[in-house]
């Protein structure tokens, strides 16, 4: 019981001073220098003009790539799971699918 609680106490302080560090750290970064505003005359797209142009600019890093393969997968996945339901089968059959 003693050991487990001073294993707690440890990992608890551990984090802690880690935390610490990481905010101390952060402290220093110029933050100003990090902001940049952008301001377009004369192009006034609507939201969901704007909102395309922003998603088709964002695939072409490689976490926008990414977390659309993710959400692919998932949306398929799902779909399959409630069609494997409909036939009588385990929602997990459709998803392994």
């Amino acid at each position: 019981m003693k050991k487990s609680v001073l294993f707690y106490i440890v990992v608890v302080g551990a984090f802690t001073a880690f935390m610490w560090l990481i905010l101390q750290q952060g402290q220093k970064l110029d933050a100003a220098a990090a902001i940049t505003v952008v301001k377009e005359s004369g192009n006034h797209l609507g939201s969901w003009a704007s909102f395309s142009s922003e998603f088709v600019k964002s695939l072409h890093h490689p976490l926008g790539v990414l977390i659309l393969q993710i959400s692919t997968i998932i949306l398929v996945a799902r779909i399959f799971g409630m069609l494997a339901n409909k036939i009588g089968q385990p929602t997990v059959i459709g998803e392994i699918i």
